[in-house]
């Protein structure tokens, strides 16, 4: 029974820090990646439209009528604007990625708020009675029998 339950915990908390692990990071990685990209694009579009606006003060200065902005930027700053439009909503997909490896733990996050303690210690607490559960049981199954047979 003794072994039984060290098993059961072993493997019970090795499977809980391998997810949490290997999810936290793959959304980290995969996050930081989605913003380092946002970012360069995000600077992309504020050179444009930082020459966009100084090629528009000097036709005003220069002439009465107003000239068109070179179509090239304008074509550039679109495609930019659209391409941080597809990084913003791959970064809402892992941020919601991130959500649902919270949500898998969302009922041993209410208990450990109940309780009053944070996640971790909550989860090995958690695995330590199921683990414990299996020799009590036994031993109540044992207890039943041998009074039956008294």
């Amino acid at each position: 029974m003794t072994l039984n339950a060290i098993g059961v915990y072993g493997f019970l908390s090795r499977a809980h820090i391998e997810q949490t692990v290997t999810g936290e990071s793959v959304v980290s990685v995969k996050l930081a990646d989605v913003q380092a990209k946002l970012d360069a694009k995000q600077e992309e579009l504020d050179g444009i439209n930082r020459r966009i606006d100084r090629g528009a003060r000097v036709i005003t200065q220069t002439t009465t009528g107003k000239e068109p902005v070179p179509a090239g930027l304008e074509q550039q700053q679109n495609e930019l604007l659209n391409d941080l439009t597809d990084l913003r909503v791959e970064r809402a997909k892992v941020e919601g990625g991130r959500k649902s490896i919270e949500a898998d733990l969302g009922s041993v996050q209410y208990l450990a708020t109940l309780l009053g303690l944070d996640v971790e210690q909550t989860m090995r607490w958690f695995i330590l009675i199921v683990a414990l559960s299996d020799p009590a049981a036994v031993l109540l199954l044992m207890t039943a029998t041998s009074r039956r047979t008294a």
